[in-house]
């Protein structure tokens, strides 16, 4: 676990010292990227500067266009083409839950801004923005979780009861609700942000999908989903694979998939990948684990398809491939991911 008092201090020099903030989460934000945003524009704003949340997504999750709408005007929410009219040479870039130029609204007009901070908890790979300013932390739940220690340090005052809100429903989304990679320092921050009247209710009613999304997540989990034994003797791992086999065009929000695969988790599965199409020419792949084989890893080293993230949580996507030939790409370098382990450890022991 790094030392969140290295970006808190980074920011308490940064922000005052530039003309403006923008703040940048990942494409087709989660709860985790848009409460984090949020949290960060709050901080820039007690720290005196005029800071705006660049979104340019039409297409999110529902909750989370509800939180948009909802908060727009309060913490300036603005898309790319407003932003880019209201950048200058000494604007601050603040990238969150998010560390690839391939990955955010911006592109590569992320270039125009001569100061940028990255605040994540996914791998750094090559696509990963130049920049001294670079706070990754892989132990950490969440970006959420993250900017809610940062405040924490700054200025505990700036935790409205509805920005602590946001800011736990962002690590309850990347926790799985608080059942994976929950740390004593997660635990200390859910605490605080509770203590400041983070409401259980409102994050329940903010995870919440509708019955028709619901329908499609449970037919994937129920009828489509395949569990593997791969690798071999003491590294043997049941993975859970589900795709639409019946159907394997049809088409799914990624956070369809990504509920898919955390409820694939909550079966014998140590491991899961969930499979789909979110366009008509793009397959998303959702990972989730819960044991010792590293999804980030695992997506982000299958040729042809462009993934990364965590040891516990990651994506990939593909537009050359069919699900199927997806599904086997992935089932083969778990096999051979947990081949190396055995192999690495058999050796370790002689």
């Amino acid at each position: 676990m790094k030392d969140v008092r290295i970006i808190q201090k980074a920011l308490e020099q940064l922000i005052p010292t530039s003309s403006k903030v923008f703040i940048v989460g990942h494409d087709y934000p989660d709860y985790d990227a848009l409460s984090s945003a949020i949290g960060l524009q709050a901080l820039s704003s007690f720290l005196g500067k005029e800071a705006y949340i660049v979104i340019n997504d039409t297409e999110m999750p529902v909750g989370v266009r509800k939180i948009k709408n909802g908060v727009a005007k309060r913490y300036n929410i603005i898309n790319r083409e407003i932003a880019l009219s209201l950048i200058d040479e000494a604007s601050l870039l603040i990238l969150t839950d998010v560390n690839k130029s391939n990955m955010i609204s911006l592109g590569e007009d992320n270039n125009r801004f001569d100061t940028t901070v990255i605040i994540d908890h996914h791998n750094a790979s090559a696509s990963t923005v130049k920049t001294p300013y670079k706070y990754i932390d892989l132990d950490a739940s969440s970006a959420s979780e993250i900017v809610a220690e940062t405040i924490l340090l700054t200025e505990p005052s700036i935790l409205t009861q509805q920005l602590a809100s946001f800011l736990l429903t962002g690590i309850a989304l990347d926790t799985n609700k608080f059942q994976n990679k929950v740390t004593d320092t997660t635990n200390k921050v859910i605490q605080d942000l509770i203590a400041h009247g983070a409401s259980p209710t409102v994050i329940q009613k903010l995870l919440s999908i509708g019955f028709e999304h619901n329908e499609k997540i449970k037919n994937l989990v129920i009828n489509n989903t395949v569990i593997r034994q791969l690798g071999a003797d003491e590294s043997e791992r049941h993975v859970a694979f589900t795709l639409n086999r019946t159907s394997p065009t049809e088409q799914y929000l990624r956070e369809e998939l990504a509920i898919a695969a955390d409820e694939l988790l909550s079966t014998k599965a140590e491991a899961a990948f969930s499979i789909g199409y979110t366009t008509p020419d793009v397959i998303t792949v959702s990972g989730r684990s819960k044991c010792d084989i590293d999804v980030s890893e695992i997506l982000s080293t299958i040729v042809g398809l462009d993934g990364g993230g965590n040891r516990t949580s990651a994506g990939a996507r593909t537009s050359s491939a069919t699900v199927f030939d997806v599904e086997e790409k992935i089932s083969e370098r778990v096999q051979n991911y947990l081949k190396c382990k055995h192999k690495s450890k058999t050796l370790d022991g002689r």
